[in-house]
């Protein structure tokens, strides 16, 4: 990535030679000796040129700042009447440094070494838009995109159009390979990340090989290749507790690669682990089909569709959110979230906006057990008086083990068949 060069003593002097962040990157004398830096030390195979991916929305129009220490701040689209101002259409010639800066390298670097363009993918750029700066998991944009889904398609159409002409004017400059950098993907559940992650940027491929063909054209979905999983290291002293993690790569008897979050309590042993540590992985992958959710059940002699209830703790937070969002608008389900700590409760306010849109409620049971006011939370008895039709119900259980077991063995005294209750868990 552009960052490649950013630790060494040079690229820091020029750093504070240029002034400002984007003043770096649109002096194109500036911006090819940055590029250059991490080639003339390491001899890579390509180099990739310096810029950013916010300066599609500059060439917008909008305004792009990075303050020292905060990151970049935009002034947020979060409401259609905002979106309603944006431009459709850039002013390239804004950005008319960073073709100069990709020609100037090109002359510069040896013919055997490639240079890469690249842009934001719409995902990433769209939640910098939406709100105005980076957060720990981009969540103002999932809600506006699950409020106002054609507000916020029209941010990416416009991106994904500005993106391919972008692109096309890169590889005009000198650019060997593009590359789409969705570096936020990974924070969204299967048929969102379809809808905002990959549709558009096969709308970018495909716009900018029917002008060139042969382009060739990287795509980085981070953190894409799995949901949250949970990582349970093997220590001296038996499984060391984990929070969610990310994987990088589905996980295989082979290995397995991982991307650490800043969050649970094992971050800094996870940050330690050597080639060959024992894990245990357990994480939900896809395995409650749609036809639980699709099921009709007989309710006084007619058959209609089945309420759903859903339990959740931990690393079910993942499949918990993406089926909810299968579910239609008059599905009313009810969702158990337990957690130990408050800080536990990962994405509470999607949960709750996907369960509210469908006429339904979420529970939160936070603490451990013996400080709950419901000593047991999943007794038959706890269990009727939160969902006192819970034996009308099919449930899902989304989570760890320990959850799952504890919750079906309520269910099942609660009155629930078992033919009515479904995992959502796996292990590796």
């Amino acid at each position: 990535m552009r960052q490649a060069g950013r630790y060494l003593p040079e690229y820091r002097e020029l750093r504070a030679k240029a002034g400002s962040f984007l003043d770096l990157c649109f002096t194109p004398e500036f911006a090819a000796e940055v590029t250059m830096q991490p080639i003339r030390r390491f001899n890579f195979d390509a180099a990739i040129i310096f810029s950013d991916i916010l300066v599609i929305p500059h060439a917008l129009g909008r305004s792009v700042r990075f303050e020292a220490g905060e990151g970049p701040r935009l002034d947020p689209l979060d409401t259609p009447d905002k979106v309603a101002t944006l431009a459709t259409e850039a002013d390239f010639s804004k950005l008319d440094p960073v073709f100069e800066a990709l020609r100037r390298v090109r002359r510069d670097l040896d013919p055997k070494i490639a240079l890469i363009g690249f842009c934001g993918a719409p995902w990433t750029v769209a939640t910098y838009m939406v709100a105005g700066q980076g957060t720990p998991d981009q969540a103002p944009a999932r809600m506006m995109a699950y409020r106002h889904p054609d507000a916020f398609a029209k941010i990416i159409d416009t991106i994904v159009e500005n993106s391919i002409v972008y692109l096309l004017r890169q590889l005009e400059a000198g650019a060997d390979v593009l590359q789409i950098f969705d570096t936020w993907a990974g924070v969204l559940p299967p048929r969102e990340f379809q809808r905002w992650s990959v549709e558009p940027a096969q709308r970018i491929v495909e716009g900018v090989r029917r002008q060139a063909p042969d382009a060739k054209i990287i795509g980085f979905p981070r953190g894409a290749a799995g949901q949250f999983c949970i990582l349970r290291p093997l220590t001296r002293d038996g499984w060391w507790r984990a929070n969610p993690f990310s994987l990088s790569a589905a996980p295989t008897v082979e290995g397995l690669r991982f991307s650490i979050k800043t969050r649970g309590d094992a971050t800094a042993y996870l940050a330690q682990l050597r080639v060959g540590t024992r894990v245990a992985v357990e994480g939900p992958y896809g395995v409650c089909t749609r036809e639980v959710l699709e099921r009709d059940v007989l309710d006084g002699g007619l058959r209609r569709p089945a309420k759903m209830l859903f339990v959740v703790g931990g690393v079910g937070i993942a499949p918990a959110r993406a089926l909810l969002e299968d579910l239609p608008l008059s599905a009313e389900p009810i969702v158990l979230y337990r957690a130990h700590h408050e800080r536990d409760l990962i994405h509470l306010d999607e949960l709750q906006e996907l369960t509210a849109a469908r006429n339904g409620q979420v529970f939160t049971l936070v603490g451990p057990s013996a400080t709950l006011a419901i000593r047991d939370p999943f007794s038959a008895t706890a269990l009727r008086r939160v969902v006192p039709d819970v034996d009308r119900r099919t449930a899902v259980l989304c989570g760890p083990d320990r959850l799952l077991q504890a919750a079906r063995r309520g269910l099942c005294e609660a009155g629930v068949d078992r033919s009515a209750i479904h995992f959502e868990h796996s292990w590796w």
